[in-house]
């Protein structure tokens, strides 16, 4: 379930990114935070923001691991690329 969902998600993401130009990269939309703040960014600083946030999370998870004494998994791209993968 899961992993049907996240393959879901990566499939919707990869055709944005296939098709999006300039113009649709530099499309400005808003959005409110629960707090009640709202913010006006273009797809693009939104892009980079999902990715900064994911990568924050990730490092809140590692840390959660280590405080358990579990080694995390590998978490760098070059044993995770999936070009590579067999």
């Amino acid at each position: 379930m899961i992993r049907d969902h996240l393959n879901e998600v990566e499939g919707k993401t990869h055709r944005y990114l296939e098709v999006a130009d300039e113009n649709e990269l530099q499309r400005r939309v808003k959005f409110a935070l629960s707090s009640g703040d709202i913010f006006d960014l273009s797809n693009e600083e939104s892009i980079l923001q999902t990715f900064t946030e994911q990568i924050y999370h990730i490092g809140e998870l590692i840390a959660l691991l280590w405080q358990e004494n579990i080694e995390p998994p590998r978490m760098q791209w070059f044993w995770n690329n999936p070009r590579t993968r067999g």
